[in-house]
């Protein structure tokens, strides 16, 4: 495989203050740095910051509920909730488990998207008009809630072997050691990892972190569910701590 140099860029993730500088070439071509890169649909910034595919996912969806507003304005308020549905929020939704932000400026920015859709659903433009009334008729959950029962079950699932990622491999690195007693015996067993202590807020929020401190809040009768489907039903409703 021949490789292109001129589309080629170098990504050079890290928070250090003086990170080390290296110049990488490719058939004598040096490679520009970039602040920001695309890998599978998420956008990645050299400090791990998520504003960046925040900033692109609400850009995207914006546009997407302008395109519905001008086109379907007129249908009634199920059909313009099913496009909602199936149109832009997957986008917000896509991979969020990985990149769930945790500052209060990228969850509203997101929140927005969830309420402008909402006046567009009911047709309320009206400024005295609560969107957050609008949403709970919707019946729809905040997409931060959405995005942590969504790391919830990439948790039951790795906890149970059912994705190939060892809970005692990932787990270990990210929490240093696990409680779990008797994963195949499910009789009473209640799985709770310990949390290690995180010296940065990007570290505290990452997946595997952050993930089992959502796992640890959990009721017993929910982690010792059966299937994955009980289990997601199980969640509906939960609120956790951040």
């Amino acid at each position: 495989m021949s490789f292109n140099p001129d589309k080629c860029e170098v990504l050079r993730i890290t928070r250090k203050r003086t990170p080390i500088q290296a110049d990488y070439n490719i058939h004598g071509h040096q490679l520009a740095l970039a602040k920001t890169g695309k890998n599978l649909g998420v956008t990645l910034a050299t400090d791990l910051f998520w504003k960046p595919h925040v900033d692109s996912c609400t850009k995207s969806t914006n546009n997407s509920l302008a395109f519905l507003r001008r086109n379907i304005s007129s249908c009634p308020k199920d059909i313009k909730l099913q496009c909602y549905k199936s149109l832009v929020r997957p986008v917000l939704d896509y991979a969020s488990a990985a990149w769930d932000p945790h500052t209060q400026t990228c969850i509203q920015q997101l929140e927005a998207v969830q309420r402008r859709a909402a006046r567009f659903i009911t047709g309320n433009y009206r400024t005295t008009s609560s969107t957050s009334q609008m949403i709970a008729d919707l019946g729809l959950p905040t997409l931060e809630l959405r995005r942590q029962h969504s790391k919830l079950l990439i948790m039951y699932r790795i906890t149970y072997g059912l994705l190939d990622i060892p809970a005692t491999d990932p787990l270990r690195r990210s929490i240093t050691s696990t409680r779990a007693h008797g994963l195949e015996d499910m009789d009473g067993a209640v799985v709770r990892y310990w949390i290690q202590y995180c010296r940065t807020d990007t570290y505290r929020h990452s997946f595997f972190i952050s993930g089992a401190r959502l796992w640890n809040q959990l009721p017993k009768q929910l982690t010792v569910l059966q299937t994955p489907e009980s289990f997601r039903e199980g969640l509906a409703g939960l609120q956790f701590k951040h």
